[in-house]
């Protein structure tokens, strides 16, 4: 068993081991062997390992003291309690010089005797395997933190380094040994080489005039993040360092210190400001692009625009010159036929930076343009300002028309074969046709739509999916069966799901419509496609379901 004690208990007295080996076995926590000289039990403990000794003193040939020299002279920390006759202070001293962990004399009433043998036995063993087991724990700790790759340190509630693992040697080019135990923010100089709180003294203590010594400060729960630019510290080279600290705690869940890893991010960030000026400079200077495209910055300045921009709203270059939106977007309100609407929108976009933007504009010259925006930001958060796309989609426009013309007459060819196969239900009712007829034909009305070259969709009262064909769901990436039964919302961009909703109960008052969605394709990607949807009435003129006729924007 893992909790038992095994004991070598050595005394040239055979009845007095007899005795002891009967007595603290018989507590169920010990084995106990014996010997009856020092020599026997040295030659023992080479084949024989023991939780603890028990040894006589006055014994021939080599007594217990010369026993317990013997054994810490081997380097053996065994638990070693001396236990006699003899109970003189000068041999009780030279015991507890020598290593032992208790002098016990005997005397008086065994039971007593050996019960008082047994607890001081049980102490020191669990006092010796605690302490072996928080060394085993610091060791696995240290080795641990040693197989780290970042550079990691720790310090004590009272700043003293109790830990500096080899990646912090690498990086500061102070040894471990140098500089554990020390206080008086030494670990500043090592990374700074300037004596100062830092971030891990943050953790410790919230001072505003640490924080900010730092870019900026992020928290989450108890651990802290930052980063910051160190001139000539990796061999003369400037570094941009991410930092990452957190408390420790005890084993009663008090603070007992805090740890900070540092990891070198130098070529991520100049990797990250390439890109970011490649992003930048393909997306202002495309004068190929299809779209017109206005850029402007955090405080409306235009920063950049494209010909087609200038093109589309017939804008005057003095306008533009003064690189001042105001004017210019004054000037294009004036084309549009709901200009307050225009105006309103712009001016919530520009309150609110995080939102994006789509929307179909009229202008007065009939024509319909697509409007987008989307907001700009750095890697580090910072609001750079807002792109605006415009598109002109009149020609789109009129091709949607048509097609809901067409999507009329498919609705009324649908209703038709509905109605069709309603007859015929009620006709093979009365008729007690077979259920081979019936089914052949709604195989043949079903296959009507099969061919279809346009995705076909189905839904009952809530919308939930009743039928698609083999186009529809080739268009989203997945076989009707996985489509059937499923809200229509379920494939449809989040974005989308407010709007949809309104649809939906446009559809439940019985109007058709012709728009655009953005759908999730089955592959994540987004499919913007076109979409004719009309309501569907029972018999009685009640709303059970829509039918959506859907295609690809040519």
């Amino acid at each position: 068993m893992p909790d038992t004690i095994k004991i070598l208990y050595v005394d040239d007295e055979q009845a007095l081991l007899d005795i002891g080996r009967i007595f603290l076995e018989g507590k169920g926590a010990f084995l106990v062997d014996t010997e009856p000289s020092a020599l026997t039990a040295l030659a023992r403990m080479q084949d024989t390992r023991y939780d603890a000794i028990i040894s006589d003193y006055q014994m021939p040939r080599m007594d217990g003291i010369g026993f317990l020299k013997a054994v810490r002279a081997s380097g053996n920390d065994i638990p070693f309690i001396l236990f006699t006759g003899k109970g003189r202070e000068e041999i009780v001293i030279q015991a507890l010089n020598e290593g032992a962990d208790f002098y016990l004399q005997k005397g008086g009433e065994p039971e007593s005797l050996f019960l008082e043998l047994a607890h001081k036995v049980g102490l020191v063993v669990r006092q010796r395997r605690a302490e072996a087991s928080v060394r085993n724990l610091e060791r696995r700790e240290a080795d641990i933190l040693n197989f780290l790759p970042d550079p990691t340190f720790a310090i004590d509630t009272q700043g003293i380094v109790i830990a500096w693992n080899r990646a912090m040697e690498d990086f500061t080019g102070v040894l471990a040994t140098e500089i554990l135990g020390k206080g008086n923010h030494e670990y500043a100089v090592a990374i700074y080489h300037e004596r100062r709180p830092i971030l891990i003294d943050l953790v410790l203590n919230n001072d505003p005039a640490t924080e900010a010594l730092y870019p900026f400060v992020l928290r989450s729960g108890k651990k802290l993040y930052s980063e910051r630019f160190i001139p000539r510290k990796n061999q003369g080279n400037d570094v941009f360092i991410w930092f990452t600290a957190s408390p420790i705690f005890d084993t009663s869940g008090r603070v007992a210190g805090a740890i900070e890893s540092i990891r070198d991010i130098t070529e991520r960030k100049q990797f990250e400001e390439e890109i970011l000026f490649k992003n930048l400079v393909l997306s202002t200077e495309e004068e190929t692009a299809p779209d017109a495209f206005l850029i402007v910055d955090d405080t409306g300045k235009i920063i950049h625009y494209n010909k087609k921009f200038v093109e589309l709203w017939q804008i005057p270059e003095d306008l533009l010159a003064s690189r001042i939106d105001e004017p210019v977007l004054l000037h294009v309100v004036g084309k549009t036929r709901e200009p307050e609407q225009f105006l309103y929108r712009v001016r919530y976009l520009y309150d609110h930076p995080h939102e994006k933007s789509y929307e179909e504009i009229q202008l007065c010259d009939g024509r319909t343009v697509e409007r987008q925006s989307s907001p700009m930001f750095g890697l580090t958060g910072k609001f750079y300002g807002r792109v605006w796309y415009f598109r002109d989609i009149t020609e789109r426009k009129r091709y949607e028309s048509d097609l809901e013309q067409k999507n009329k007459e498919l609705v009324a060819a649908w209703h038709e074969i509905a109605d069709r196969e309603q007859q015929l239900k009620k006709q093979l009712e009365e008729l007690d046709l077979s259920r081979k007829e019936l089914a052949e034909r709604e195989a043949l009305y079903r296959s009507i739509a099969e061919t279809a070259n346009e995705g076909l969709w189905s839904m009952d009262a809530r919308f939930i999916t009743t039928y698609v064909n083999r186009k529809m769901a080739s268009l989203l990436g997945y076989t009707p069966e996985e489509m059937k039964g499923r809200l229509i919302n379920e494939f449809m961009d989040p974005g989308e799901h407010a709007d949809n909703d309104k649809k939906m109960q446009d559809r439940r008052e019985g109007k058709t419509q012709t728009y655009t969605r953005n759908f999730r394709h089955r592959d994540g990607s987004v499919r913007r496609l076109q979409v004719t949807a009309t309501p569907l009435q029972d018999m009685a003129g009640n709303f059970c379901g829509s039918f959506a006729r859907v295609s690809e924007i040519p």
